[in-house]
């Protein structure tokens, strides 16, 4: 059977669409953040929530970045060997190996490394800002790997909470196969991408397109969710997939959050002064009926409401 390739029709709208993904996680983990400094007893919340906040905030952007870059040094690579007509003029080089191919290949391979690498550091940010908000002890903080071993002990302050099965089910279901990949990146072997050639002389045709490997297909194998076993797909399909997978995931942290969060709330305790007289609470006055809501209540219905993976 044939195998369809898959792959991104419009890299330009699908990178816009990544864009907006940022947008919408980071509005998200702001209206967390808010919540968090007025509804918990920690009196050095402000500070440290939107430090970490912010951490997470760059790791998104830089992996929207090497995403952007992806796509420019896959739209270069294809013209490149285009422009070189191999297919036309090098026949004996289609069932081999190419030199052209040599010259673009780990340029290309490096930059999906690096949207990986992002990707995995978001997770251990994320990790981060889970511990601080749900373990006692606010000083101790893990990574990650440690985070998901840390929630399968149900007696734990992070195995009791929302959050901890989220963890738990995300590790297994998709963040540990994304360490597991890039682990074994840096510590054995990179990947060396193939590539696909379409080359009809009759028609005058050449096209060529950057694929997954093998091990990336076994290693991701969500990505066959709508698709048939047989289809293949290109890199940058995989590497969109991966940033809106990861985003996915990190609603559902975010939605854990809120429930924990709002378990043990001090903020009308916060609001009569408990935290300090010189930390005033805002609050969103509603124009319709002139009552106030705390602010973070409206940060988080447009989170919601602004869902990008929700059907128009």
């Amino acid at each position: 059977m044939k195998k369809n390739l898959i792959g991104i029709v419009d890299r330009q709208k699908d990178y816009e669409q990544v864009i907006k993904i940022m947008q919408w996680l980071e509005l998200g983990m702001r209206a967390i953040s808010i919540m968090y400094d007025e509804y918990s007893s920690d009196k050095n919340s402000k500070e440290n929530i939107f430090r970490l906040k912010d951490n997470i905030a760059y790791r998104l952007i830089s992996a929207e970045h090497m995403y952007r870059l992806l796509l420019i040094e896959v739209g270069q690579a294809e013209q490149f060997l285009r422009d070189k007509e191999y297919g036309r003029n090098n026949i004996q080089f289609l069932a081999g190996s190419n030199p052209y191919m040599t010259v673009v290949e780990p340029k290309i391979s490096a930059v999906f490394d690096s949207v990986v690498f992002n990707l995995v550091s978001v997770f251990d940010y994320i990790s981060h800002i889970i511990c601080y908000i749900c373990k006692t002890q606010k000083s101790e903080t893990f990574y990650w790997t440690k985070l998901a071993k840390a929630v399968r002990n149900k007696n734990s302050d992070l195995g009791k909470s929302d959050t901890g099965p989220v963890v738990d089910q995300m590790d297994r279901d998709f963040v540990g196969k994304l360490y597991n990949y890039r682990s074994t990146l840096i510590h054995n072997h990179r990947e060396k991408h193939p590539f696909s050639i379409d080359h009809n002389l009759a028609k005058g045709t050449f096209n060529v397109k950057i694929l997954m490997t093998g091990v990336e297909m076994k290693d991701f194998k969500f990505i066959y969710k709508d698709h048939d076993e047989n289809d293949s797909f290109t890199l940058p399909f995989l590497a969109s997939c991966l940033i809106k997978t990861s985003a996915i995931f990190i609603e559902a942290i975010l939605d854990s959050l809120y429930k924990d969060i709002s378990a043990d709330s001090h903020y009308y305790h916060n609001i009569r002064g408990a935290k300090g007289m010189n930390r005033p609470v805002m609050l969103f006055v509603d124009p319709a009926t002139n009552m106030g809501s705390p602010i973070y209540e409206q940060i988080w219905k447009q989170f919601k409401d602004a869902n990008p993976f929700n059907a128009s």
